[in-house]
């Protein structure tokens, strides 16, 4: 997970490689391409971002993260049904 990308109502929030600071880049800029329901990977080549954001409800626990990849998202959530007591979905099903 990239705790140094951030995700607010207005934007995201990219750290800018070799200094302290962080740019901020709006929604309108950003391409949102959905994989799954509540999983999208969102791209902004111009900023070089190609994350994947979870903005999901679990049991009325509000999931809001971006991930590096697929994997790590779904991984998240099947962890948080798992506290919730429910059964994964994704990638920690029993086959």
């Amino acid at each position: 997970m990239n705790d140094a990308i951030t995700m607010t109502v207005r934007g995201v929030y990219i750290p800018v490689e070799g200094c302290s600071s962080t740019r901020y880049v709006p929604w309108s800029f950003i391409k949102k391409e959905q994989l799954h329901r509540g999983v999208h990977r969102i791209k902004s080549l111009k900023d070089g971002l190609d994350h994947v954001m979870v903005t999901k409800s679990i049991s009325g626990t509000r999931i809001g993260k971006i991930f590096e990849t697929e994997r790590e998202a779904l991984k998240h959530i099947d962890m948080e049904l798992i506290k919730a007591g429910m059964e994964p979905k994704y990638i920690l099903k029993k086959k």
